[in-house]
């Protein structure tokens, strides 16, 4: 994960997204050989920050083993600490917002688990911020089994944190040297 971390910057998210799919269209040829499609898959997850849930960063900071003084001194960060605002849809409550001071490293802690989500072979997630982008690259007929079996993933932590995918924002990109024009179908959630 690069944003609100020291010396790490979109361009090294991106450059990780670019030289994964350059390595994977410079192989020698299609049959048998080491020549594969790269699908990048970019995912919001919505309205994160707000979402956040509050037990679910407590329990995140329990796995990590913090001490116990830092535990408190966060539970009490989160105490009586609301944001209350009305919207054409009604009124809204949020707890973590971009701005607050401790929002970035909070959302790091939680959104770790989801870097830490097994993969299959060849599938690499980059996190930055709130989004994060998919990775794969296999042969054609392996990205789709791969790449639904990542999306089951991530929404099976997304669930177990209360976040979900902005599903509506996820369009994926498949990269090819091949001139003809293929397409997947990609089931995100």
């Amino acid at each position: 994960m690069d944003r609100f971390r020291k010396g790490r910057s979109t361009v090294d998210a991106i450059n990780i997204v670019v030289n994964t799919a350059k390595d994977s269209i410079t192989g020698t040829r299609w049959k048998g050989g080491t020549n594969k499609y790269s699908l990048v898959a970019p995912l919001d997850i919505r309205n994160a920050f707000n979402s956040a849930n509050w037990d679910c960063i407590m329990r995140a900071l329990e796995e990590k083993n913090i001490p116990n003084y830092l535990y408190r001194v966060v539970a009490s960060y989160f105490t009586n600490r609301v944001l209350k605002y009305d919207t054409g849809k009604g009124p809204k409550e949020y707890r973590i917002t971009v701005g607050s001071v401790l929002g970035p490293l909070l959302w790091n802690i939680i959104y770790d688990g989801l870097l830490k989500v097994p993969l299959p072979t060849e599938v690499k997630l980059v996190a930055y911020a709130d989004d994060v982008a998919i990775t794969v690259a296999k042969h054609l007929d392996e990205i789709n089994l791969a790449s639904d079996e990542v999306f089951e993933r991530i929404n099976q932590w997304m669930d177990t944190v209360n976040l979900q995918l902005a599903k509506h924002k996820t369009e994926a990109v498949l990269i090819t040297r091949r001139r003809k024009t293929e397409t997947i179908k990609l089931q995100v959630g």
